[in-house]
């Protein structure tokens, strides 16, 4: 079963969360219901645990709680490259199905598809 690792912001706190679910779309209704506040989604990728759990400790000092993390330099430069560099994009999203928007576009999840 396919894996996807994704990288939403909470438009209220600002805070970025790097998770996998096995349904990106069931899981961002859960995260903006749950949370109380739209979702900016970054990156969905197809990716397993295993780059989740490479990303978690590679951004581990900008961790707040859980799978949650601060918008440092690092974080913001990662998402940022992973948007422009096309091989990155190649290698890790998937096909006509991903959704990548620029950073600076920001879709409430009740206002926009994450996937067509």
């Amino acid at each position: 079963m396919r894996q996807f690792v994704y990288v939403v912001e909470g438009t209220r706190t600002g805070y970025f969360k790097i998770g996998t679910t096995k349904d990106p779309t069931k899981r961002f209704r859960i995260l903006s219901t749950q949370g109380g506040q739209p979702l900016r989604v970054l990156l969905v990728l197809e990716e397993g645990r295993a780059y989740e759990k490479e990303l978690h400790q590679r951004f581990a000092k900008s961790r707040t709680v859980g799978e949650w993390f601060i918008g440092t330099p690092d974080l913001l430069e990662f998402i940022r490259e992973a948007l422009s560099d096309l091989a990155f994009l190649e290698k890790h999203l998937v096909g006509d199905d991903a959704y990548a928007p620029p950073i600076e576009d920001e879709i409430g999840f009740f206002q926009g598809e994450v996937y067509q």
